[in-house]
């Protein structure tokens, strides 16, 4: 289901608190965002990365460390990290997951609050980095449930569901009557929040990470 807010409320998959990689991390993905909008003279990481199947190696931290201007620490706390960036790569958006194309999207931003996925396998650890992307069509659709669904009257109380004829009761004695009577009492429904109807309104995600 679309949510509308950015999802700043995920948790970081990275090393948390001042951990190496997650001071690397956050070094790198900065240094790649600076470049990739233009505000750098030199585009270090994407050539870089051209050159290395889109992969910084581990043994490339001292070399990352003095461009990023941290300080090294032991070598063997670094692991690879692995970029994945399709339109930088190949100059192709990913195709969206609900209309499944991808001619209305287009890269929405980088996670400061979820710098990189660890991938822990059988016997190493690495690091994936994205960023996020955006399909404008279903962005429009979403939004335009959502508003329908806000816009929808609201029940300040309980509404009741149908409830059955008491009139078939008759003839018969209190001891029958009495369960159709009780069958026959209001049955009160939780009224569905403006969230919770749109919602049901069925709209999908727009905004993903490949």
């Amino acid at each position: 289901m679309a949510e509308l807010d950015d999802g700043d409320g995920l948790l970081d998959d990275g090393d948390s608190g001042g951990g190496v990689m997650h001071v690397f991390l956050r070094a790198f993905q900065g240094r790649l965002r600076s470049e990739l909008a233009g505000n750098k003279e030199e585009r270090v990481l994407p050539n870089h990365l051209a050159d290395s199947e889109w992969c910084i190696g581990a043994v490339h931290a001292p070399e990352m460390c003095s461009l990023f201007g941290i300080a090294l620490a032991e070598p063997s706390y670094y692991r690879d990290i692995h970029v994945w960036l399709p339109d930088v790569r190949w100059g192709a958006m990913p195709v969206c997951p609900v209309c499944e194309s991808s001619k209305d999207v287009s890269s929405h931003c980088f996670r400061t609050n979820h710098v990189g996925r660890r991938i822990v396998d059988v016997d190493t650890t690495y690091y994936v980095l994205v960023r996020w992307y955006n399909c404008r069509a279903c962005e429009k659709t979403a939004k335009t449930v959502r508003a329908a669904a806000a816009a929808a009257p609201a029940r300040n109380t309980p509404f009741t569901a149908a409830a059955p004829p008491v009139a078939a009761a008759a003839g018969l004695g209190l001891a029958a009557a009495a369960p159709i009577a009780a069958a026959a009492a209001p049955v009160a429904v939780a009224e569905p929040t403006p969230r919770r109807r749109a919602k049901q309104f069925g709209h999908d995600e727009y905004r993903y990470s490949t």
